[in-house]
This record gives structure tokens, sequence and C-alpha cells, in this order.
């Protein structure tokens, strides 16, 4: 049967052996598992997050019960960091105090359990009921579940950690954290894994995996603790029991004289000697299609010329006719050829020379040669030697990237076989003693969920993902450049060292180079620490990168400029050596978490505080969440009243689902709908009167007004709408709508708030019933007491130096000025836009000047208005046109409307719920 391996963000179907019921004693095969090595471990507090987990393995296993032998699917994650290992559990189940989980391993794997100082087997169990402290014990025999485990416990081992938490009414979650110490396993190395959990006190109330035969450790599951990538290396390969197996002769002739390969301790020997026309050829194959392929040889023999291909073999057929390979040759400095080159052959056989250069490595030295098959068609060829490397690049238009079975090739080639001595080896082992670890540079999979800003800031969210860049060392290490491709999409905000190793270096430098797609970081040390050998992170990249709605996508880091000798990824060692160390693109991966719409605080889920963060944003203190786009629950391209309403209907009302946003992607605001509101502003006794006329009904109202001073709005709706707000300086914020239970309001006209002072509306909107923002009429004031004389009025001089006229802004209030100007602009705006007039501040003498004068405050007020006509239309076109000139002062100077209007029109304008247009009696004087 087939069982679900999960992890966050990827899926793959892998078949595992099927769980049956076994009684005990019965031959069974043990289902395998593996825990995946990461350094991204979880915490552990019972909570089982997707970021948390998101490297880990995720089984879907079926525990069996057992009394009844039914079965139960139930998750479980599985994960290890090389000291630890972590293991989270869910179960669909009411809690119980009596409820508990245990784990039972099988440290050294020898499927018995005899409790011993050397050979500890621990059980981990978790009673819910707080009676007993969770045990660690050795066992000295083991009985099945129902009579309980005769065990001597101990103390909990260091490091070991454990957590428990309900979510629902039927689930429960357990994170476990037991070092591998105490188990006496290391990554690597396969454990006997079972999982158990009581559903309550009840005798034999058991659930276990796998099947029910926990008191048979032989039928345990295999659990396999993965090593780090970093010591995955090639030459790792050869501690294979199996190795010599898997490699063969397949090509030409040979003597008879230890032409078979021959291993060794942890190495293989490949040393043929070669008979006429002479060469020995041997495989390997791997299910892959790109990576990195490479092989240490000795180069002793100045005829001869080492060949590393990589071969797509499209029918597993092992048929070597038709095929794709690359293939690299490498002659040393003192040979006939002394050039590294590299190849492509196409299915048609013909083969191409596609890179070449000079050798660098002598002979009689032991090389590492390597391929490097990248999916964007980049194929690299090179090789490392103590002395230094080098490697060629080409672009293939046509990759190899076909599925199939990509088999890896070493040739030893020469043309005169009169050697009879060891001509070539081939050996993972240059010293003989062992596998011999390659330097690598790491970029850890990772998961992040990006803000749409760098400067985003808001309590402990990390606005950019923080991306380690690391390295896992052969030798000592004082210098390191390092230069990456920056993903499409990804935008840089910068790099950082803190609390890193490399934080107190006395030099360090990133460069960004945005427009050409690459970063490149310079690390040196003249005195003090070293990268030491082993693993180091060198420095973390923060960056952004678009966030999908609803879904993952991955990101992959590369390296770049190799053919740069001053920016190329190259390390120093101790001895001021420089070295390069392996980077397998294909290996890891980072994961852009998608957004949900309408969780704006990302957590997961959509609560009533996302419901707080919108109307914080949009009322109260302007601080808004990190990725707006799932702000804009109602897919405007705005943030509005609309978005709340969405999600007071989803929360409380009926269900309604967010919409994807647009708001910070680049989408186009999804145009106001004018459905003919009006808001309308009265000033008498003292305090303003707001009031909406509106032919259709709506769910919430959104206002910005200006001036007065700090006070509270009286909520004329209160009962049906709930108010909030906030206010900055002299402008207030203001919503009106129903928290919790979709009240309206209805059709017609309705006085909304009202506020002691004077206040001016600057823009509103409103949300139809069906989430639609809709634009109100420009606001108009209809009536306001007349205002009393503040006395004489002071201003900054400012004239235009060929008309003479008054520029000045207010003095001291730069605020206002702004804000004046930006009405005005706005009021103007749709003059541009129709190409039939310009706004142009004094720089015409013969433009149509109107001028105004008002008080705000204690602050004299004047305003230059210039229009010059760039066409003569009919007189009522231009009344029409002007209109929202008039409109952008009557909002801050009422006052002074009527006389801009008089001015333009050259008479008397009529007053009918605000100005409404007349007639513009045109003249070419000024």
């Amino acid at each position: 049967m087939y069982h679900w391996i999960r992890r966050f963000g990827k899926i793959a179907i892998t078949p595992i052996a099927c769980l049956v019921v076994v009684a005990a004693g019965a031959a069974a095969q043990a289902p395998d598992l593996q825990a995946p090595y990461s350094q991204n471990v979880p915490t552990i507090d019972g909570v089982i997050s997707g970021v948390e987990w998101g490297d880990a393995a995720s089984y879907e296993l079926t525990f069996t019960h057992y009394l009844t032998s039914n079965t139960q699917p139930m998750p479980i994650w599985l994960l290890n960091d090389g000291t630890f290992l972590y293991v989270a559990a869910q179960a669909p189940f009411a809690s119980d105090p009596y409820f508990w989980y245990g784990l039972y391993l099988d440290g050294d794997h020898s499927h018995t359990l005899h409790g011993s100082a050397t050979e500890p087997h621990i059980t981990v169990d978790y009673n819910k009921a707080g009676t007993t402290a969770p045990v660690y014990s050795y066992y000295d025999e083991y009985r099945i579940i129902q009579a309980g485990c005769a065990t001597v416990s101990v103390d909990p081992p260091e490091g070991a950690d454990h957590a428990f938490s309900e979510s629902g009414i039927d689930e429960l979650s357990f994170e476990f954290k037991v070092p591998l110490s105490d188990l006496t396993a290391e990554p690597g190395e396969t454990i006997g894994f079972s999982i158990a959990l009581g559903v309550n006190s009840t005798s034999g109330n058991a659930w276990t995996y796998p099947g029910n035969n926990a008191c048979d450790p032989a039928l345990w599951a295999n659990l396999t603790l993965d090593v780090p990538p970093s010591s995955a290396a090639f030459c790792e390969d050869f501690e294979d029991e199996n190795w010599s197996d898997n490699w063969q002769s397949v090509y030409g002739s040979q003597s008879d004289d230890a032409a078979a390969p021959h291993s060794g301790n942890r190495a293989i020997r490949m040393y043929g000697v070669l008979g006429n026309p002479g060469s020995i050829m041997y495989r390997k194959d791997f299910e892959a299609t790109t990576g990195v392929y490479s092989l240490w040889f000795r180069h002793d023999w100045s005829a001869a010329e080492p060949r590393l291909y990589v071969m797509v073999d499209p029918n597993g057929t092992n048929d070597l006719v038709s095929r794709e390979s690359y293939y690299a040759t490498f002659s040393a400095q003192g040979s006939e050829l002394e050039t590294f080159r590299l190849f492509r052959i196409h299915a048609n056989g013909e083969g191409v020379l596609v890179g070449e250069k000079q050798s660098t490595f002598p002979m009689h030295t032991w090389v590492r040669g390597y391929i490097k098959i990248e999916p964007d068609g980049n194929i690299t060829a090179g090789y490392e030697w103590a002395g230094g490397y080098d490697e060629v690049t080409f672009h293939d238009d046509t990759p190899i990237t076909r599925p199939g079975l990509l088999v890896l090739f070493t040739v030893a080639e020469q043309a005169d076989p009169s050697n009879a001595f060891d001509d070539v080896g081939f050996d993972p082992d240059p010293n003989g003693s062992g596998c011999t670890p390659l330097s690598t540079l790491v970029i850890p999979s990772l998961a992040f969920r990006p803000c749409d800003s760098c400067s985003y800031a808001l309590g402990p969210i990390s606005p950019a993902g923080i991306q380690p860049v690391a390295c896992t060392l052969d030798r000592e290490t004082v210098a390191a450049t390092v230069s990456l491709k920056i993903p499409e999409g990804v935008e840089i905000c910068g790099v950082s060292f803190n609390g890193l190793p490399t934080e107190s270096w006395d030099y360090k430098d990133a460069i960004i180079k945005a427009d050409s797609g690459f970063l490149t970081v310079y690390l040196a040390n003249t005195l003090g620490e070293v990268l030491p050998v082993g693993s180091t992170t060198l420095f973390n990249v923060e960056f952004l990168a678009p966030r999908l709605c609803n879904e993952d996508y991955f990101i992959h880091w590369d390296t770049a400029l190799s053919a740069d000798q001053g920016r190329r990824l190259e390390f120093t060692d101790t001895e001021f050596n420089a070295f390069v160390p392996v980077f397998d693109y294909a290996k890891d991966s980072t994961t852009i978490l998608g957004y949900m719409p309408g969780d704006v605080n990302d957590n997961g889920e959509i609560t009533i505080g996302d419901l707080s963060v919108m109307i914080d944003c949009l009322f109260i203190t302007g601080t808004c969440p990190c990725t707006m786009d799932a702000f804009d629950a109602n897919g405007s391209c705005t943030i509005s009243i609309g978005d709340i309403a969405i999600l007071i209907d989803h929360l409380f009302i009926n269900g309604t689902l967010p919409r994807c946003g647009c708001y910070s992607t680049g989408g186009s605001p999804t145009p106001k709908t004018a459905a003919g509101l009006v808001l309308e502003s009265t000033f008498e006794n003292g305090l303003t009167t707001i009031s909406l006329n509106t032919p259709v009904a709506v769910r919430g109202v959104q206002l910005e007004l200006h001036g007065g001073f700090p006070a509270q709005p009286q909520n004329l709706l209160d009962g049906r709408l709930d108010l909030v707000y906030g206010q900055t300086g002299s402008e207030v914020r203001i919503g009106l709508i129903d928290l919790d239970a979709g009240e309206i309001i209805a059709a017609g006209t309705t006085p909304l708030l009202r506020l002691p002072g004077e206040y001016h509306l600057i823009s509103a909107s409103a949300s139809d019933l069906n989430h639609v923002d809709l634009a109100t009429a420009r606001p108009r004031v209809v009536g306001r007491t007349q205002q009393p004389d503040r006395g004489p009025a002071t201003h900054v001089e400012a004239r235009h130096p060929n008309t003479g006229l008054d520029h000045a802004v207010p003095d001291g209030d730069e605020g206002l000025a702004h804000h004046l100007a930006r009405r005005v602009a706005q009021g103007v705006a749709p003059l541009i836009d129709d190409a039939r007039a310009a706004l142009l501040l004094g720089d015409d003498p013969q433009g149509l000047v109107a001028r105004l004068a008002g008080d705000v405050g204690n602050v004299h007020v004047l305003v230059l208005v210039e229009l010059q006509l760039a066409v003569a239309p009919a007189p009522a076109a231009v009344a029409g046109e002007l209109d929202p000139v008039v409109e952008a002062v009557e909002v801050l100077l009422p006052d002074q409307a009527a006389d801009l209007g008089a001015c333009l029109s050259g008479g008397e304008r009529k007053h009918e719920r605000g100005y409404e247009n007349e007639d513009l009696a045109h003249d070419d004087s000024p």
C-alpha cells in the first residue's frame, strides 16, 4: 500500500511496507521511516506548525487498537539535527486525564530489549493527569501495553524535552525531543521505532504502531537518521557494502592483471592495467537529472586522459548507443595534452567541444574532477587539487533535462599501453586512509513569509526572509568570496553578519547589484578567529519575494560570476591557498509561503485578531500589516471598510470567504462605484453634523475629516453600528460598521456623526452589501455659522517675478500648506487628464487667475490657482470642467469658494445642496 510522506509545501508518494496486525513472533517486513536532517528545528511547546516542522518528514501512519485490532490513521513528524531526534504526533481523540503517549526506541537496532549502560532503550511517556512526571527508563524487560512495562526509571537525559497541547474537541498534539547520545545512535544510522498512545485509563485501550507488535522490537519500524547534507559528499557512497558490485567494466579492452575494481576499508581502488587499445570504463547509476558529479583520480601517465561522463539512458535499458551526455577530459601539466576540456554529445552521436583551458595541476597528483549540471542549461566542468582549481562553463540551449537514468562514467584512456603498472587510478581517497571530505557551500532549505517592504518593523516580525549562507569546511579558512545570483522576483534588503562568527572579522563587505542580478560578499580576517573545520554560517541574506494567494512556491539560490576571478566563489585557507567549495544548486530550495486572504496578522488562521489589525490600520494608529494583499479581502486592490465588512461576514455572519488581494502586487485598483451617495456636513451651534444620503443600503462608511481639535465623535447610530476612530494632528479617521451582526445603513438620508467644533470632510467611501467599495460625491458643506474675525493676518511675501502675484503659504504650518496644495491639485487633476486646461501656478501672466484669501486659525492663507485654457470650449463645457477646482476649495475654505466661483463665472452662483453648475460667461481677459 502507499502512505503519504508529506513535507510542508511538498508532497511525494513513497511506497512503504503494508502495516498489518501480526501475531507476536510471526515474520513480517518492518516498515521504513526517515528523520531528515535540518538545523531548522521546532520549539517544543506542543504546537505543531508548518514553519517549525517544515523540513520534517510527515507520515500518516496506521495505528492498530491493541484489543480490537481496529485501525486508525494518525499523522507524525520526524526530524533530527545531528544531536536530537524530534518527534511530533497528533491524535484525533478527546482528552482524558490519563491520556498518554509513548516512544519506544531501540537505539542500537539490536531487535532486543535488554537494559544496560551501553545499550539503553528509552521510553518517553506523557501522563496528562500530571500525577507522575514523564518517564525516561531503561528496560530490563518489556511487557505488552496492557500490563505496562517493567522499567528502571532514570533522570531524563540532558536536553530531553516534551510538550502537549489540545486544539478543539478532538485533537491532541505531542512534541518530543530525545538526545541521540542516549540512544547510542548518530546520523546515518538506523534505530528501531515504535509509538503508542493510550486513549484513557481503561486497561488495554491503546493504539500502537506498527501493528500491535509493541512487544516485539524485531517488528518495529526502521527509522533512519539522515546525515547532514554537507557530509553526504560523493566519497560517502564508498561505505556501501555493495559498492564494488555497482561498478563494472562495460567498455574497451583491458589486461587480466588487476583489471577489476577492488575495495579498501572505506574506499574503492580502481586501478587498471590497460590493454590495447587501452581503456577502462566504470559506471555508477544515479536517479537524478541535475547536480554535481565528481570523482578523485591520480594522473600518473603522460599519454593518459581521464574522462568523466554524465549520460542519460532515457529508456533505462543500459543501451549506451543512443544517448546524450556531457563529459570532461583532464590532462595534467607535463602530459601530452596539458588541457582540460568539456564536451557535449547529442543523441545522434555528434560530439562538440564547448569549453577548453590549460591545466594547472601537475603529474602524479590527486585531482578531483567534476561536472555540474543546472536546470537552466548552464553546464560547468572543473577540477580541484591541493594547489588550486579551475573550471569552464557553457550554456546549453537544449539541456539534458528529461527524466531518465543518469549514469556516471569514468574512463581512463591512453594511446600507448606499454606501461605495465597502475597507469591511472580512480580513487575517492587520495591518502589511502579514508574518505576525504570536500568543502561545500550550503544554502539550507527554509520557509519564509516576507513582508511587502524591507523597512516594515512591527514588534517581533522580521520584514524580510533571513536566508543563511553557510559552509562545511575540510580545512581552517581565513577568507571567502561568495557571489550569488539573485533569484527572479527577489529583492535584496541587505546582508547581515549579526551574531555569526564572521561578525568580529575585520573585513566584511556586501555588494548588491540588483540591476545585474547578483550579490557578492567579501570576508577576511587578518588576526584572531578563523572558520573552523566543520559547519559555519557565514552571513544571512535579508530578502523580499512576492507572496502568492493560498499558494507556496520555491526559489533556488545559485553561485554567480564563476568566470570573474575577483568575484567568483573562492575561499582561502590558513596557508593562503585558494580553494573552491562544492555547491549543489538543486539540493536545497527556499520556500516562499503563500498568504491567506484575511489573515492579516499572518498566524495561519482568520480570527478576530485580524479584524482588530484592520481597524487599527484604517482608523486608529495607522499601523498596518506587513502583507497588505491579505488585508485587501474584497479584492479591490485598495484597503477600505469593504475589507472589514467581508471579514465580519466571514467570522460572524455567513462565512463569506475573503478574496485574493492585489494591493501590493501591482494590480489596478477596482474603480469605486459612484452610486449617487452624498455626504453632507452642517456646522451649527458649535457642532459639526455629518449625514449620508444614499440610494442603496450600505454596510459601513469610512471618513477622513480635517480641522478642529481632539474630540470624541458622537455616534448617532449608536446601538446599530459601531464607531471606530483615531486622530493624528488635525486629521480624524472614522469608521461606522456593525462589528458582529451585519446591521446596515438603509437607503435614504441618515445622520451619522456629530462632533464639537468645526470639521470639514476630506474623503469618504462606503461598502455595499456585496462588499463593493462605493465612492461618495465630493463632500459639500451645506451650512455653517459665520467665522469670527480672528485679527490681522500675517504671511510671508513670496511674489512671482513675472506676475507679481503673491504665492505665500501659511507661515509655520507646513502640514496645512501641504494639505491645501494636495486638495487643490486633486480638484484640478480632471482638467489636466482631459487635456483642456493646465495648472500653472504663476508661470503664465496671461492665464486665467483666481486668488483666494482666508483665515485658518490665526494664520492668513493665500492660495493662488492659475488656469490656462488650452482650447476655447463652449461656456457650458468650461463651467463643468472648472467645477472640480471650486469644489476642491470648498472643502478647505468654504467662504471663499463663492468668491472663486464668481471670479471664474463672472457672476453669481446658485446654492442648491452645494454649488451647482451654471453657464460660465467666458471672457478673454483674466
